[in-house]
């Protein structure tokens, strides 16, 4: 874990000036910054106090539409006192994902958080999945 972590960390650093240029030149992968560096909305919390937690990822438009069916069967099955939540990686992903899932308000919709431990942890703790 801790090897993962330092090369991850590693690649991170290297990469960090090619996609921070990225960033400025074209305006990509700014959005939902902060989710993916580990800030929870405020809004997060209380939708999943007391409730038991099924946390979907998604990662752009395919597996949005894949999970369109699954999220309709996991609500029918589980009832109400259950909440899903669904991330994706894509700024595509995420303009379907809150199209479909988000008219009805159930189903928080958020960037999934990059894969080290700090951005992780404070989703995990928010959402208890």
């Amino acid at each position: 874990m801790a090897l993962y972590s330092l090369l991850l960390a590693a690649v991170f650093i290297v990469g960090a000036p090619y996609w921070l240029l990225r960033m400025a030149t074209s305006g990509r992968y700014r959005a939902g910054l902060a989710e993916r560096l580990g800030r929870v909305p405020d809004g997060f919390h209380l939708a999943a106090s007391g409730r038991d937690v099924i946390w979907l990822h998604a990662v752009s438009v395919g597996e949005v539409l894949a999970a369109t069916r699954l999220v309709s069967e996991l609500e029918s099955s589980l009832g109400p006192t259950w909440l899903i939540v669904i991330s994706t990686t894509t700024a595509t992903g995420q303009a379907l994902a809150r199209e479909r899932f988000s008219a009805c308000g159930s189903h928080p919709i958020f960037y999934y958080p990059l894969d080290f431990a700090f951005a992780v942890r404070p989703w995990l703790h928010a959402l208890q999945p």
